[in-house]
């Protein structure tokens, strides 16, 4: 049953992710680093991008260890490439985290973390591509990404 306040955006966008920005600086021996600050909180619909043969294209062995590369799909009716403050930003700095589902719970957890100190890391994702869509009027729609599990999962923040 929908709700007499819910909208089409509901349904379309259920779940929600924490969008954060990097700001760089140069070391002083020449070493770049950045550092994410969290932005703002956007309504999206996230789903994963397996193969045809499930899991194998997720899991890769490289010696005796297993490496776990995360692929998917982000749609929102915002643009991330711009932040909150109106500066747009190159996709090599936008990074999405705290993927929840529709009840509030998270989706992906650091596998590689999953207890630490401060209790369960969420996976956080770097931005690959940004595509606008269009209805048949030509008018933006929304947008849609291609997010990958980031190979560094501490961030300086």
């Amino acid at each position: 049953m929908i709700l007499e306040t819910s909208s089409l955006d509901d349904l379309l966008f259920p779940m929600t992710a924490d969008v954060y920005y990097a700001t760089t600086r140069q070391q002083d021996y020449g070493n770049i680093s950045k550092t994410w600050v969290y932005d703002r909180t956007i309504d999206c619909s996230i789903i994963s991008e397996l193969s045809t043969r499930g899991f194998n294209g997720e899991l890769r062995t490289k010696g005796t260890d297993f490496i776990y590369d995360s692929n998917a799909f982000l749609r929102t009716k915002q643009d991330l490439r711009q932040d909150s403050s109106g500066i747009y930003h190159p996709i090599t700095s936008i990074s999405v985290t705290n993927i929840k589902d529709p009840s509030g719970a998270y989706v992906w957890i650091n596998g590689q973390n999953l207890v630490n100190s401060a209790g369960v890391v969420n996976t956080k994702y770097e931005v690959k591509t940004i595509v606008p869509t269009f209805d048949y009027n030509h008018n933006l729609r929304h947008f849609r990404l291609y997010i990958s599990k980031s190979q560094v999962q501490k961030w300086e923040s």
